[in-house]
């Protein structure tokens, strides 16, 4: 499984349109294409997104620890294997 190089919460910018935002989102298409998904506000106050490609994307600054996702521990259930 691919692992993005751009941790989620980090800001980031593209260097093609100058547009920066928040990575909240991480895609791989089957062509090995690696887009991430950044957010912001427009000049209204209303979020706006849009999808840019791995290579274009110049990191800003690095989410805090208490910013960052913390991994879900696992409850165990059906889909657990054995230990």
């Amino acid at each position: 499984m691919y692992q993005p190089k751009v941790p989620f919460l980090a800001k980031v910018k593209d260097t093609v349109t100058g547009v920066e935002g928040t990575v909240t989102a991480f895609l791989v298409y089957m062509t090995n294409c690696r887009q991430y998904k950044a957010e912001r506000q427009n000049k209204d106050g209303e979020p706006v997104s849009e999808w840019i490609d791995e290579e274009r994307l110049e990191v800003v600054s690095l989410p805090d620890e208490k910013e960052a996702p913390q991994k879900e521990e696992t409850t165990g259930g059906p889909s657990r294997g054995p230990e």
